[in-house]
Formats: C-alpha cells, sequence, structure tokens
C-alpha cells in the first residue's frame, strides 16, 4: 500500500535524535497510520500486528542521518510502499527480523 508522508514541523519539534521510534520521520509515519514504527537507517518496520516493513528512500535516509548529526531538519513529504510480509514467526528481537542494527530495546 503506497502512502504519502508529511513530516510536520510539530514531528521535528517533538522528534528525538538518534530515536528509532521517536525521530521526526518515525512520528510522521505513526500519524498517517495510526501505528508505532521502527525507523531504522533504511528501513522501517511496524511494532505490532502482521508483519510490516519499508524501505526508505535515499533522499529520506539522508535526512535522518543530517537530523540525528545536527538536529536540523525541515519539513518534507515522500511517498512509501508498506509492503506486507506475513507473520513473523518467534518474537522478533530474538529472531532479529525487523530491527535495524544495534535496536535492542525501543524507547
Amino acid at each position: 500500500m503506497k502512502r504519502t508522508i508529511c513530516v510536520s514541523q510539530q514531528n521535528i519539534d517533538q522528534g528525538k535524535r538518534g530515536s528509532y521510534t521517536s525521530c521526526p520521520i518515525a512520528l510522521a509515519i505513526k500519524e498517517a497510520t495510526g501505528e508505532q514504527w521502527v525507523v531504522g537507517f533504511n528501513r522501517l518496520t511496524r511494532v505490532h500486528g502482521p508483519w510490516l516493513r519499508s524501505i526508505l528512500p535515499v533522499d529520506v535516509c539522508d535526512k535522518i542521518v543530517h537530523y540525528d548529526q545536527t538536529g536540523d531538519m525541515t519539513p518534507f513529504t515522500f511517498e512509501i510502499d508498506l509492503d506486507e510480509q506475513g507473520e513473523t514467526s518467534g518474537n522478533r528481537k530474538e529472531t532479529g527480523q525487523g530491527y535495524p542494527p544495534a535496536a535492542g530495546v525501543l524507547e
């Protein structure tokens, strides 16, 4: 399912640098979908429910890196295709499925 995500100034102001679940992109995706997501360097994964994940566009990845390093970001919009991957077997933390590198605990 294709979604348009609008990262607002409010998302930026409330976002946390270096956070997988509270960065401006994660907050904007949560607003658009009504669900919490883990945002890694180049992908995002839904926290609860059927297994959904997507690869982030390169320009969004660049914005994440810049924000994490400087705290600077301006509002922007991007499109993302969220592909259903089916139910996972087992705990995602134990299997490592869906977690970005070094993500062990959700905030």
